[in-house]
């Protein structure tokens, strides 16, 4: 089924147990281009926290329902770090070539 990924965005996470949030963003693989993991955000709004989780724990992806259920429990999701606390790719990439 091909789908864009656009228009998964804002679909409902429902983890094993509950509700997790919308669909945010995706992290891509930067040689292959394979999505790795998936953002959910808890709330809209400037302070809902952003929440990744590995796309592998994807179940099933309802599109009619606009959901998206996961294999994993909502406290195995929420308990990962924050999506803005990350550090990106290329800042890595740079300080190691420093040294």
């Amino acid at each position: 089924m091909l789908v864009y990924l656009s228009q998964l965005l804002g679909l409902k996470v429902y983890a094993a147990d509950g509700l997790v949030g919308r669909l945010y963003d995706f992290y891509f693989e930067d040689t292959t281009w394979i999505i790795t993991d998936a953002v959910a955000k808890k709330s809209y709004g400037a302070d809902g926290k952003t929440i990744p989780f590995p796309i592998r724990q994807v179940k099933e992806l309802k599109k009619q329902l606009k959901k998206i259920e996961l294999n994993i429990s909502k406290s195995k999701v929420i308990n990962n770090p924050d999506y803005s606390q990350r550090t990106p790719l290329y800042i890595l990439i740079t300080f190691f070539q420093d040294i």
